[in-house]
């Protein structure tokens, strides 16, 4: 790689190279010239006399930034740089397209380009990737991200004027099946492919299959991530008779049934990574039937157990490397271990996470597996002290060891001293009992060995943000009103910015002046409720973008939030779940409460959208976001019930704040000259605040009441203090019959929600 990307940022609404001035002077230059402009005359240029060759190979050891500064020396420079680069990263925004000719005119020798663009920008589209395409006709390898203007058409166009390119990754594009059909068909030397939520894929039946094409004699890589509908690529790795490594991450669907067809068609796999994967021992059984697999991960894939482990082992007796990350579902344990260890001598690196080994199975791969020489244990309940003096006795070969999140000590550590002798590195993170000093011990012992240690500092529940604990909200709405003025909130579903609560300020100066006081902190809350607090919070959050990727209507996410936060939550909180008769509900893990509040989404849908959204969608969704455990459509049916039980089957939708606000807004833009300027976004994203610090239920005032005091916060907050001069508090008492005391009282509580996110 050895050589840094330039990179071509935005300034003035337009992109612009920063070496600029170079590439605008490019016209003026004369390839013959060999005129040193830096030298005045009479003064030798001892450059000279290095080849263009050589002085390429002196620019490649630079970094960028050395780069361009040479590249500033005189025109000779500039031209070799230019023509010895052959990596380039650029900022894909809309308005690349005009500079595209000037910078591909210097660097008309890159074969490696990257086009990024920032999520919240107007990226590049078809014309831009046309015009590259011919001008980097020897293009081998395309990174493209968030490039959400490319079409099927542009995709299309590059493929017919790049047929050469070897490597494709692309990440949150827009194009579909025919902008990747088009580059299988005609890159017929593509031996790697990477894709990464592809959203122009259409889902269901309807999909049109993907490949293999003329690639399929050259692939060699395939990976695919966090695709709704990666199935419809089934055909290209199916039909990609060389491949070697095959990466599936994410994907939605079954996939047994498609391992079985890729094991008997593709017989030169040697790397298989399944993360995340609904894949089962009948996926297993047909991976094990790739006998020259070496490397083999499997994190995530709760269907899998001993059995398909032993299968796997039985018949890949060449696996080098073996990665499971069990999710502490025990469904492989010591037998799957030492099948491993019995079958696959040549095993050099281990890595387990959620999986419990004992001695019988780790003295058995310290046995078997002589060339064994890496191995981390991570979160595992069973690895203590015996464990690690196993490891350290057995294992001859082992240079480097990670123990992560398992109740070994200092006497484990001390057994590492006299065994082990070829270690070089140990890692220890969050073991609890490891001490400083045993590290430091171990370091002077074994002089040789470098030993990382990582031990979870203990937490003070006073601790605050400051000396004065939480700044009162008065003080900081008067630091930062003035800075900014008539600023409307953008919408945002979750991860608001400091700049967010920058723009909150202008509620000081206004007719509505809000001066909150007190401190905000509160003092002798107990651990057990913050921590119930911040998971609320999380929870939240996470309904909240959940809505946003279902792309529901503001109706159903505030229904789904009312019959989840205000409501399930609350209920579940407050009264034991140990005899719970669901599986779902004992334990009451994060990713069982995350299934439920998409539940929840979905109950909220029948109820509002015709038609609603299926359950396929959800558990697509449910198989990308949640990250500790894999729910099938038949858990999603239990948690629907499970829900309402809870809930005593009372749905209860028509007094929620949105309908309240949603409905004082349009009368309010009937009425008053600044009723555009109240955005219906702002009164949204309060109410995301709100439900994201607490419940809603903590305001003590009725729904009516509370969608009001949202519309009174947003005017304070987003109408410009020259402009309101708008009576709102009392026109809000007229049509709402809420005391204008109530509702300043309810927009400070508000407020000091918004000031705490």
């Amino acid at each position: 790689m050895g050589q840094s990307a330039s990179t071509v940022a935005g300034a003035q609404n337009r992109i612009k190279f920063r070496s600029s001035p170079v590439i605008s002077s490019m016209k003026e230059i004369d390839d013959s010239d060999d005129v040193i402009d830096v030298f005045e005359v009479g003064e030798f240029d001892y450059s000279s006399n290095i080849p263009d060759e050589c002085l390429a190979c002196i620019f490649h050891f630079l970094s960028s930034g050395d780069r361009k500064s040479s590249s500033l020396v005189c025109r000779r420079w500039l031209h070799v740089e230019g023509q010895s680069r052959h990596r380039l990263s650029l900022n894909a925004q809309s308005e690349l397209v005009a500079v595209v000719p000037v910078i591909f005119s210097r660097f008309d020798s890159v074969t490696k380009l990257a086009l990024k663009c920032d999520r919240r920008s107007a990226s590049i589209g078809d014309e831009a990737l046309v015009l590259i395409s011919l001008r980097c006709r020897n293009l081998t390898r395309l990174k493209l991200r968030s490039c959400r203007e490319l079409t099927d058409t542009g995709m299309e166009s590059f493929a017919k004027n790049c047929k050469g390119l070897k490597k494709l990754s692309c990440g949150s594009c827009a194009f579909g099946a025919k902008g990747m059909n088009a580059v299988l068909n005609n890159c017929s030397a593509l031996e790697e492919l990477s894709v990464k939520r592809l959203r122009g894929i259409t889902d269901g039946a309807a999909a049109e299959p993907i490949g293999p094409g003329v690639a399929g004699g050259s692939l060699r890589v395939i990976c695919l991530k966090e695709l709704y509908n990666g199935q419809c690529f089934g055909p290209l790795i199916i039909g990609s008779k060389s491949l070697r490594t095959l990466k599936l991450f994410r994907c939605s669907g079954d996939w047994d049934k498609i391992l079985e067809v890729i094991a008997e068609q593709v017989s030169e796999l040697v790397e298989i990574h399944l993360e995340r994967l609904q894949v089962s021992d009948t996926g297993l059984a047909a991976i094990s039937k790739c006998s020259i697999l070496e490397i083999l991960h499997l994190v995530k894939t709760p269907e899998c157990t001993n059995n398909g482990l032993k299968t796997v082992a039985e018949n890949c007796k060449l696996l080098r490397k073996l990665h499971i990350d069990g999710w502490k579902t025990n469904r492989i344990s010591d037998d799957g271990l030492i099948a491993v260890a019995k079958h696959c001598p040549n095993l050099q690196e281990l890595v387990l996470i959620g999986v419990n080994p004992t001695c019988a199975s780790l003295e058995k791969l310290a046995t078997n597996c002589l060339n064994l020489e890496r191995l981390a244990l991570c979160g595992s309940e069973t690895v203590g002290d015996p464990e690690l003096s196993c490891i350290a006795a057995k294992c001859i070969a082992l240079r480097k060891l990670c123990i992560k999140s398992c109740p070994v000590s200092d006497q484990g550590m001390e057994a590492l001293a006299s065994g082990c002798p070829n270690l070089v590195k140990v890692k220890v993170k969050k073991c609890r009992l490891v001490t400083s000093g045993s590290a430091d011990w171990l370091r002077t012992t074994r002089g040789s060995v470098t030993v990382n240690l990582d031990t979870p500092e203990p937490e003070n529940p006073d601790a605050s943000a400051s000396d004065g604990g939480v700044p009162e909200v008065g003080n900081e709405i008067r630091q930062v009103a003035g800075q900014v003025r008539g600023v409307s909130i953008a919408s945002s579903s979750t991860g608001r910015s400091n700049s967010f609560k920058a723009r909150l300020g202008l509620t000081t100066g206004r007719n509505l002046a809000f001066q909150t006081t007190g401190s905000m902190h509160r003092e002798g809350s107990r651990m057990k409720e913050e921590v119930c607090s911040c998971l609320r919070a999380r929870l939240v959050e996470f309904l909240i973008q959940s809505a946003q990727d279902l792309q529901v209507s503001p109706i159903v996410k505030y229904s789904a939030l009312s019959l989840f936060a205000d409501r399930f939550y609350t209920a579940l909180t407050g009264e034991e779940t140990k005899d719970a008769k669901s599986w779902l509900l004992r334990p009451l893990r994060e990713s069982n409460l995350q299934l439920f509040a998409l539940v929840a989404i979905w109950i909220s849908s029948k109820i509002h959208d015709s038609p609603s959204l299926s359950v396929k969608s959800f558990k697509s969704l449910a198989d990308i976001t949640i990250k500790e455990q894999h729910f099938t459509t038949k858990d999603f049916l239990e948690a629907e019930l499970v829900l309402m039980q809870v809930l005593k089957f009372e749905i209860g939708m028509l007094s929620i704040p949105f309908r309240f606000f949603e409905d004082l807004l349009t009368k309010f833009s009937e009425v008053a000259r600044v009723g555009k300027q109240l955005s219906l976004e702002a009164c949204m994203d309060i109410m995301d605040l709100i439900y994201e610090k607490g419940e809603i239920s903590s305001f003590n005032c009725s729904s009516h009441h509370l969608g009001a005091s949202i519309v009174v916060a947003a005017y304070a907050i987003t109408v410009p203090l020259q402009k309101s001069e708008f009576p709102i508090l009392v026109w809000v008492k007229f049509v709402t019959s809420c005391s204008e005391e109530d509702i300043v009282d309810t927009v400070k509580n508000i407020l000091m929600h918004v000031f705490e996110a």
